[in-house]
């Protein structure tokens, strides 16, 4: 059996971190073929602010409005990690978005003041006016410090 270390896991769970320690920023960019699209900052150590549109509807996902009760992000994306899930609770009914990266899709290229990654993905989401789906999108992430806009 493989043993693993608990170091490894926590890390795994930091936000993005630059040399200079400052947090960074995650632009995410997703979209599927129908045309839905997953827009904004994903979440880590500044919040998150994301938008969801699909089929003529749209809805914000949000740390600074306060409709999320909880929202999550593994990666390692120089081996293919990326997972995100949003737990959104107001306003009623409540909901979710997810997405994660496929593995094997995943390109990582670092850059002066941060990183591109690009991927193919699966999308979940339920929200308040936008019905339960899942689709293969393809995504960008520019991270980058703030106020320094990415490459």
């Amino acid at each position: 059996m493989k043993k693993f270390s608990l170091v490894a896991i926590f890390v795994s769970f930091l936000p993005s971190f630059h040399a200079n320690a400052e947090i960074a920023i995650d632009e995410l960019n997703c979209s599927a073929p129908d045309g839905s699209t997953v827009t904004g900052t994903a979440p880590g150590g500044l919040g998150f602010d994301l938008t969801v549109r699909t089929g003529g509807k749209s809805a914000r996902v949000s740390a600074n409005n306060g409709n999320a009760n909880n929202a999550m992000v593994v990666q390692d994306l120089q081996v293919g990690v990326y997972t995100m899930y949003i737990d959104v609770t107001a306003p009623p009914p409540a909901g979710f978005v997810q997405l994660y990266a496929i593995p094997k899709t995943v390109t990582y290229k670092e850059n002066s003041n941060g990183y591109t990654a690009t991927f193919s993905a699966i999308l979940q989401f339920a929200l308040p006016g936008i019905s339960w789906s899942q689709k293969t999108c393809k995504c960008t992430i520019n991270s980058h410090l703030p106020n320094v806009p990415p490459p």
